[in-house]
């Protein structure tokens, strides 16, 4: 048994050992803090915002689970709306 566990955990640190990355990040993306944006970036993110609050849903929306099925206060997950914004969309 000790010998099967020895040879199995050896195969799996030679696979890792072996593996190449499959890729390296070209370009990363750095999430900055409200607080260190410059008043040009504050700015411009809220235009952003703004932006997709004006902009129609596009109805790809999907939702992973069935909201007529947790009819219980604690489980209740709002259902789409569906005069609502692009935004509305990426935040659900």
């Amino acid at each position: 048994m000790k010998l099967t566990s020895v040879f199995g955990l050896s195969t799996i640190i030679a696979l890792a050992a072996a593996a190449q990355p499959a890729h390296k990040c070209s370009k990363l993306e750095v999430r900055k803090e409200w607080r260190t944006f410059s008043k040009t970036e504050r700015k411009a993110w809220i235009g952003a915002v703004n932006c997709l609050n004006k902009r129609p849903r596009t109805g790809k929306l999907q939702l992973p689970v069935d909201t007529d099925s947790y009819s219980e206060a604690k489980f209740h997950i709002a259902p789409l709306n569906e005069s609502s914004t692009y935004y509305d969309d990426l935040v659900y």
